[in-house]
């Protein structure tokens, strides 16, 4: 006989209903693509169709008859084939007392996590390769997406014909730090340019508001090709090389040896690099140095961290801006692009240090250019040491871009035998929720999980800004 729970889903969905009311997170990205959330269960392997019925361009016929053509209307199947979840197991003993507590100690996590979860796989979708129906705008300033960089997407996207009056439909997707130079850039906040209310609304809100109908948004998920965010919050004390993470997955997403690290709490524009020399755990590393005063000046602090990107082999550049590589692969496998911004390890000369790419000749030559008018040119060569992209990459998009299809995942009859099963809407997020009680192990085992369709499915609608 199947374990009755009904009582428990009654008070699980009154506590959910409570916290749809509460939560919200900074995951722009999920807020910024169609989204096509239906309430009926779907099986793995669905297909879900959008379409896009159009037809050819009117004729003059004057005294002419119509003639009837065969309508074919254009469709991108979405496959219903990813799953995404987690489990826990709460034990009888204090740890379990009511379903109210299941949703404050459960579901108030497992709700930021599928948020981040679908909001990171969006932004993995961000690349030139998907969004290649229009040229990447090479931007003009490291690190920041400028006014005209805006408005050279602007028209793209109206050769495209994009519906650019869609004012709540238009975003510019950045990462946080573009977004922290947007928010210093004159051009963007000054109130004799931009008016009082966007100036004012910028200081206060940290707003830039809309600009040429998009609206700026940031996001710290944004691809970035100086590295990424890694999962959890890493603790680092001065003076020392130990690293202590919180729910972080060291043996999985780093190699000691190669990998390395910058962290959250580094208050310099160009971070602190620190090679990962070993790693004892998911929980545990040592850097190949310690934690100096420029990264922390004392004690101890947790802060994110983030992996960093070296292009292979090692690089140095002329005083001429020639560049030259060792052992890289500028063209292939660990490419180096026209428009990136690098850094050189070890780079002494004045100025900015960081030099965007002008030419890529070969796997191992190109040529760069410094980044401020005399000052940001090397007046040295710059000896052979491994290099770093400092690049971003930002969109502007139309909500049309990406469709991501959520469905409750369709449990079958026999499953009921052995668990009870509800589902819960949460904010926009089909959820399918298993219960059941093991008496071996005295706990009550309760399994979240939902399914979902994402993809690309109007290129044409999106130009990125590589900056």
């Amino acid at each position: 006989m199947a374990n009755n729970f009904a009582a428990f889903f009654e008070t699980l969905v009154a506590g959910a209903d409570e916290y749809n009311k509460a939560k919200v997170g900074r995951t722009a990205l999920l807020d910024a693509v169609y989204k096509d959330v239906k309430p009926e269960a779907a099986r793995i392997g669905k297909t879900v169709d959008v379409y896009f019925p159009d037809v050819g361009p009117l004729q003059a016929i004057n005294n002419g008859i119509l003639t009837g053509t065969s309508v074919n209307p254009n469709y991108i199947p979405l496959v219903f084939q990813t799953r995404a979840g987690a489990a826990l197991q709460f034990q009888d003993f204090e740890q379990w007392q009511t379903a109210v507590d299941l949703a404050q100690k459960f579901f108030d996590p497992l709700y930021k996590r599928a948020r981040e979860y679908l909001n990171g796989q969006i932004a993995a979708l961000i690349t030139p390769a998907n969004f290649n129906a229009n040229a990447t705008i090479v931007g003009a300033t490291q690190g920041e997406v400028g006014v005209n960089d805006q408005l050279n997407a602007w028209g793209v996207l109206a050769d495209q014909k994009v519906p650019l009056e869609d004012r709540d439909k238009l975003r510019l997707m950045v990462h946080n730090q573009v977004y922290r130079k947007m928010l210093g850039d004159s051009a963007w906040v000054q109130e004799s340019l931009v008016s009082a209310a966007i100036a004012f609304e910028a200081r206060q809100q940290a707003d830039v508001g809309h600009a040429f109908n998009f609206q700026v948004v940031w996001d710290q998920q944004m691809p970035t090709s100086s590295g990424t965010i890694i999962y959890g919050q890493t603790t680092v004390t001065y003076n020392s090389a130990v690293v202590t993470g919180l729910n972080t997955q060291f043996t999985t997403q780093l190699t000691a040896g190669t990998s390395y690290l910058t962290f959250g709490c580094d208050g310099q524009t160009a971070k602190t690099q620190y090679l990962v020399s070993s790693i004892q755990s998911d929980t545990s590393l040592t850097l190949g140095s310690v934690i100096s005063a420029a990264t922390l000046a004392s004690g101890s602090v947790t802060t994110s961290a983030r992996m960093i990107t070296q292009l292979a082999g090692t690089v140095s550049i002329t005083n001429a801006g020639v560049i030259t590589g060792t052992n890289t692969f500028f063209q292939t496998t660990s490419p180096l692009l026209v428009g990136q911004w690098i850094s050189i390890a070890g780079d002494t000369n004045p100025g900015s240090r960081i030099y965007q790419v002008a030419t890529i000749t070969s796997a191992t030559a190109g040529t760069v250019v410094g980044t401020a008018a005399g000052t940001g040119w090397p007046t040295n060569t710059i000896s052979t040491a491994a290099a770093t992209v400092q690049s971003y990459t930002n969109l502007a998009l139309h909500e049309y871009a990406i469709a991501l299809a959520l469905r409750p995942i369709a449990t079958p009859e026999e499953a009921r035998n052995v668990v009870d099963v509800s589902y819960i809407d949460l904010m926009g997020i089909p959820l399918r929720v298993m219960v059941s009680y093991v008496h071996i192990y005295q706990a009550l085992f309760v399994t979240v999980d939902f399914g979902y369709a994402l993809g690309v499915i109007r290129p044409d609608f999106g130009v990125i800004i590589q900056s």
